[in-house]
């Protein structure tokens, strides 16, 4: 027997905790029990009686499998025969690449923001989704309005939603609306109609107290944001559209140290289970936006533990586990971003850059291409070579950041390390009640 490589595994005070990535189980051994354990296994001790029963639960939860077991191999297959057979579509689609904010840190600084969809575009996208349809056979999918800020043309939305529903009605398709917005034009209006698409998920930001917020996500004018956000999210609460609201909190040396103050004030305001939150280290971009106040990816463990700590301990709810990348819309099969200007991507971050264009719907009117994808597992490779007990959740990490750093989409940015030191912590935190 050996232990799986899909182990995470740290110590917290006299704990072992073991975390497989593969199938989410988490258990803790005392620290002897695991020594007396990994002995045997690790052929060093003859007996296994005392802790049989032990062994044979992690034997059934794949912490532990037989020498015949090539984790490796069996991975692999398993994971391309899911990826062949994936009857999944997340469809993207921005309305606009406008925006009405002036945020420094935006990924999408530097493409063209004046494209909309109009009637012409949104026949197309639909005649284009449908013959997708007709090739290849989706049963769920997620729509998410994007931009740009989508909330900016809104018209196109109104005009586009009923005929996808129609259409995924015809095909036995069964869906869900989401929408990623800054929330200032998030109206009673929209709610309203967005609740009739299967509405589960709203993406919304606010990256601080108002003072710090109107500083950093204001409008084109120069006039703040934040309370206008902040009754949007009431509407959305209070009238129970959504189970929860995703908040996403963009964090850098500018602002890090007031984030506490947000978290304290939302947890006043709003019931902490209707808000999930998300902090999203501002990072580079393709057009290098320079910001002096950026922190660099490899000190994220100092910054995120304590954001995190705080959260859960006002009762915020938030991931387990940390981790940058995983199986996004770059690596999905059946999943595309359609932009405001009819092109098609594989990663939103990509939208805009000429030589990332998979398709043209509007050029290419009555003959799509086959959507290429950024899946590419012969990556895998090398996080074996590493050992890595991340691959079944990082799945060779975010595209668009391999190619920030090394100028291809087909080569890895790995994070192993950080992802380790974070997680260290956070099972700290959760684990060793600190949390009241």
């Amino acid at each position: 027997m050996k232990w799986s490589l899909f182990i995470f595994q740290t110590k917290v005070k006299d704990k072992i905790f073991l975390y497989n990535t593969f199938n989410d189980a988490l258990i803790f051994l005392d620290e002897n029990v695991y020594d007396s354990i990994d002995r045997y296994i690790n052929k060093k001790s003859s007996s296994s009686n005392e802790y049989k029963n032990i062994i044979n639960a992690l034997v059934e939860m794949d912490f532990i499998i037989t020498e015949e077991i090539n984790e490796k191999e069996k991975f692999l297959s398993n994971l391309y025969y899911e990826w062949i057979n994936d009857k999944f579509m997340s469809l993207h689609i921005l309305p606009t690449t406008e925006c009405n904010f002036t945020c420094k840190y935006c990924y999408q600084t530097g493409i063209n923001r004046n494209y909309r969809l109009n009637s012409t575009d949104i026949k197309n996208v639909v005649n284009y989704i449908k013959r997708y349809l007709e090739k290849h056979p989706i049963e769920k999918s997620n729509i998410i309005i994007h931009g740009g800020e989508p909330t900016l043309n809104w018209e196109a939305v109104i005009e586009l939603m009923p005929s996808i529903k129609k259409l995924f009605e015809q095909y036995n398709v069964n869906f869900n609306t989401q929408i990623v917005t800054n929330g200032y034009l998030l109206t009673k209006e929209k709610v309203d109609f967005l609740y009739n698409f299967n509405w589960n998920r709203a993406q919304i930001t606010l990256d601080g107290l108002e003072e710090i917020h109107n500083k950093r996500r204001f409008l084109r004018n120069g006039y703040g944001t934040f309370k206008q956000i902040l009754d949007n999210m009431q509407y959305i609460i209070e009238n129970n559209f959504l189970n929860h609201i995703d908040l996403r909190i963009n964090y850098d040396k500018e602002n890090f140290e007031t984030i506490p103050l947000l978290l304290e004030f939302l947890g006043k305001i709003f019931p902490t289970e209707k808000i999930h939150l998300s902090f999203g280290l501002v990072s580079p971009t393709i057009a290098n936006t320079n910001i002096h106040s950026f922190i660099p990816i490899e000190e994220t463990p100092e910054y995120y533990p304590k954001l995190y700590k705080l959260a859960k301990t006002l009762g915020f709810i938030m991931p387990e586990f940390f981790i940058f990348d995983s199986f996004c819309t770059a690596k999905i099969k059946n999943s595309m971003v359609i932009s405001a200007d009819c092109k098609i991507y594989k990663c939103l971050s990509m939208v805009g850059r000429e030589n990332f264009i998979v398709d043209d719907i509007c050029n290419n009117k009555d003959k799509e291409k086959e959507i290429s994808t950024y899946f590419f597992i012969d990556l895998y490779e090398q996080c074996f070579e590493k050992k890595c007990e991340f691959i079944p959740l990082c799945n060779t990490g975010c595209r668009f950041d391999a190619y920030l750093k090394n100028g291809s989409i087909k080569s890895i940015d790995c994070k192993k390390e950080i992802i380790k030191k974070i997680n260290n912590q956070l099972f700290e935190i959760l684990y060793l009640g600190e949390i009241k």
